[in-house]
């Protein structure tokens, strides 16, 4: 049997967490947020993210999520009430993701946007 890995990885401008649970050659993100780094070292091991686990809708883990499936295929699954509130900006904190951007200094602002 496969050992299971669970790894805690720190976004770099957000106070968020998101946590990988990997073992064998699978693995799944739970709240996750666009992390290139972290795919390139999985995808270079062989694992497959195959699920992305949303705790709730912020900005941060449905943007996390859509990057996943945009690279990786994966199935995003989430509650039924983080799934409807994923299209509501007052309730995902979407409304203030722009603000947050201006404020950042210009080399910056791909932390907060992605690549």
């Amino acid at each position: 049997m496969d050992d299971l890995l669970i790894q805690t990885v720190a976004a770099p401008l957000l106070d968020a967490n998101m946590h990988l649970v990997r073992t064998g050659r699978h693995a799944f993100a739970v709240d996750p947020f666009p992390a290139p780094e972290l795919l390139e070292t999985l995808e270079q091991n062989q694992v497959t993210v195959d699920f992305v686990f949303l705790t709730h809708e912020h900005y941060d883990h449905i943007s996390g999520a859509a990057w996943f499936k945009a690279r990786t295929g994966c199935q995003i699954c989430c509650s039924r009430l983080c799934a409807e509130n994923i299209t509501r900006p007052e309730k995902n904190l979407l409304k203030y993701f722009d603000q947050l951007v201006a404020v950042l200094p210009a080399d910056k602002r791909h932390l907060a946007t992605g690549p």
